[in-house]
């Protein structure tokens, strides 16, 4: 849907509708194929927020790289089925807490912002296996986290 006529397919106030207003107002693509190819082997994968409901619900990866944001609406947390979340690119100096609440991530691209802090909490999600964290200057990471990790990428650590 076009000019934003998608907002009349949801309550005005439901997340849906929070996301795709803070969407509009950050410039986030409504959806665009990262490598078309991909749906043949792997799940394909889009960069931006969806403004169709329907695939926004059902998305396992969201990519939010580049965007240059300072902050990760709420509202995200909704999204119960990601899996692989891409928030690289961006200048959040703090890590986006209700990420805390997805028990089914496994990945999560924080690289190249300005995040000194990854909370301990994250130990608890099960599943995750890879946290990637380049370009940004963390400290004191709990070693139970550390230990967790299978693929970490830890660059400008400092204890």
């Amino acid at each position: 849907m076009k000019n934003g006529n998608y907002y009349k397919t949801v309550i005005k106030g439901s997340w849906i509708y929070n996301l795709w207003v803070w969407a509009d107002k950050y410039k986030i693509d409504n959806p665009q194929k990262i490598n078309p190819n991909w749906g043949e082997i792997f799940e394909p994968e889009y960069r931006g927020i969806p403004r169709d409901k329907e695939l926004l619900i059902q998305m396992r990866h969201l990519d939010l790289s580049n965007y240059n944001l300072r902050e990760i609406p709420d509202d995200i947390v909704c999204m119960e089925n990601l899996k692989w979340i891409n928030i690289s690119g961006n200048s959040l100096e703090n890590f986006p807490l209700g990420i805390l609440n997805y028990e089914f991530l496994e990945s999560i691209n924080i690289s190249e912002n300005i995040i000194t802090f990854i909370p301990s909490d994250l130990k608890y999600l099960k599943n995750l296996h890879r946290i990637i964290s380049v370009g940004n200057n963390l400290k004191n990471i709990d070693e139970e986290l550390k230990e967790k990790m299978i693929y970490t990428l830890w660059d400008n650590y400092n204890d």
